[in-house]
């Protein structure tokens, strides 16, 4: 929604016995006024109880106030009468972002680099056991994380930034120079159930990670990623970690690497994996995967034997039950073009 304030306000005061407000828009810094709202909300929202936004404005004609911002939203009317709190943040798309406490979405984009800020009215300037406490609470509705490239993990948390219910965790920074500390100072890792590494992670925040996300069980990863963090295959810490907790296994192709080296070693050393989305280069590997992973109840293997790529799809059935002696409880199919093969036991 991109409507400014007034065809906002104009609308709303249709529904004067409204009782809950959720309400998402950008482009228009007439939402970053508190007295506005408290105008509108004093005057025509008069039985409003629960009220949720998230505004964003682009800050090329000139950043914002931030301070001055804030202190609309501080008054006796939003801090005292509805206990409705605000926190505001630049990042590093030149995006002003104003929400309120805790924020809205389950979904949120870390954005943040050393220059940028973030206020929230919940917070004073003292950085006691009590402002902690407060934190926890802002970002306490997102269950999914992203790390966008450039984000400074020490400076979100500095600046007040923590969640502590995250689930799904991704990070999308190539040079991945996050360190664990500062890490654990942003994120409680206990509730994470998903991992995302889209190009690389060093091995002793993976590590750490692996053993702090005690309810981890699903991992999308670069095939580039996971030889480079477990050496390929080396690091007997990280391999036990992976093979003890991770279910299931989404290894995506990156910008220098397709497959997974020594696939025969993967199978031995992930032995339990349960469903698993691959690539491989041959169909020797994809025999390898369907035969040693004995716990797959769903896989998804893409094949890019050249010498596969003319066979039509009922010689492809034929040669899986004669080569992959799948059991009678697998339900499959093939993509002939791509040599793609989807098995689901689940069924």
């Amino acid at each position: 929604m991109g409507y400014n304030f007034e065809c906002i306000a104009l609308l709303l005061r249709q529904f004067p016995r409204l009782q809950q407000l959720i309400l998402r828009t950008d482009h228009d810094r007439d939402l970053f006024d508190g007295q506005k709202w408290e105008q509108l909300i004093s005057t025509g929202l008069p039985m409003l109880k629960k009220l949720q936004f998230k505004c964003s404005s682009s800050n090329v004609c000139g950043t914002i106030n931030a301070r001055q911002v804030l202190c609309s939203f501080k008054t006796d009317f939003w801090l005292l009468k509805h206990k409705w709190f605000i926190a505001f943040n630049y990042d590093n798309d030149n995006a002003e972002n104003i929400y309120t406490v805790p924020y809205p979405d389950k979904e949120h984009n870390l954005n943040l680099s050393p220059s940028m800020a973030f206020m929230s009215t919940l917070l004073s300037s003292n950085n006691t056991t009590t402002e902690r406490s407060k934190r926890n609470g802002i970002y306490r509705n997102v269950k999914e994380l992203i790390l966008l490239p450039s984000t400074s993990v020490t400076e979100a948390s500095r600046l007040g930034c923590y969640y502590n219910n995250v689930e799904s965790l991704t990070f999308l920074d190539r040079n991945m120079t996050i360190k664990t500390h500062d890490l654990t100072e942003l994120i409680h890792f206990l509730p994470i159930k998903h991992l995302t590494v889209q190009y690389r992670i060093v091995p002793q925040l993976f590590l750490k990670l692996l053993k702090g996300c005690t309810n981890l069980s699903s991992l999308t990863i670069a095939a580039s990623a996971l030889m480079s963090a477990t050496n390929d295959f080396n690091d007997q810490q990280i391999c036990v970690q992976l093979n003890k907790k991770i279910k299931k296994y989404n290894i995506i192709n990156s910008f220098n690497a397709c497959y997974i080296n020594n696939v025969e070693q993967f199978c031995q050393i992930f032995s339990n994996v349960e469903q698993l989305r691959v690539n491989v280069s041959s169909v020797d590997d994809f025999l390898i995967v369907v035969k040693q992973m004995k716990q797959l109840s769903f896989a998804k293997i893409q094949c890019y034997d050249k010498n596969m790529f003319s066979t039509s799809e009922n010689d492809i059935s034929l040669w899986i039950r004669q080569h992959a002696l799948l059991a009678k409880d697998f339900q499959w199919k093939a993509d002939t073009q791509n040599f793609l093969y989807f098995f689901d036991r689940r069924r």
